[in-house]
């Protein structure tokens, strides 16, 4: 075997094993030529691979967020592909269309109006060989209300007794969906 054109830490074994690790200057299309010489004449075989770079989710929110119930959770998410000619998609998986919204661009959109506590999701960059996955927390809070009012008449000398009555729509723990809501006074 000899080897025509190649990267230049391409090898070939005596056996016709071809050896390659690309390297980060080797993405994108490589052209090799190998010649086979054997015993009924010469072959050149010559072959186009295509390096791949995984695409990268470069700038994303932090794993957990929280917000307040009817607020709109707005992130535009990044990403990094070396390739050339990349074609990058942005996906969001785990069936939230009736709230939530991710554009072509990476533009996350969680509108919280009608709904509560934990929302797991996950979003997803691929170029059609490769794919980066973020998956993420949006704890939806629904702040506490004080629904008693207490007496606003005491005597001297009595005591103040006042039950503080609290309603929170919340029913899961923040980023812990299997515990419990807990109001702290």
């Amino acid at each position: 075997y000899n080897i025509l054109k190649a990267p230049e830490n391409l090898r070939i074994t005596h056996k016709g094993h071809v050896y390659w690790i690309p390297l980060i200057t080797q993405i994108d299309f490589n052209n090799i030529s190998i010649e086979v010489i054997g015993n009924a004449g010469n072959q050149i075989h010559t072959f186009d691979i295509y390096v791949n770079d995984p695409p990268i989710i470069s700038y994303r929110p932090a794993k957990n967020e929280f917000i307040t119930k009817g607020d709109t959770f707005n992130f535009r998410f990044q990403s990094f592909d070396m390739n050339t000619d990349a074609k990058l998609n942005w996906n969001l998986q785990n069936n939230l269309e009736s709230f939530a919204q991710l554009s072509p661009m990476g533009e996350l959109t969680i509108v919280t109006n009608d709904t509560l506590d934990n929302i797991q999701y996950t979003v997803e960059l691929n170029d059609s060989i490769n794919n980066n996955i973020f998956n993420g927390i949006l704890y939806i809070n629904d702040s506490p209300l004080i629904t008693s009012n207490p007496d606003n008449y005491i005597e001297l000398g009595d005591t103040f007794y006042y039950q503080i009555r609290v309603q929170d729509l919340n029913q899961e723990r923040a980023f812990n969906p299997t515990l419990k809501n807990h109001i702290s006074f």
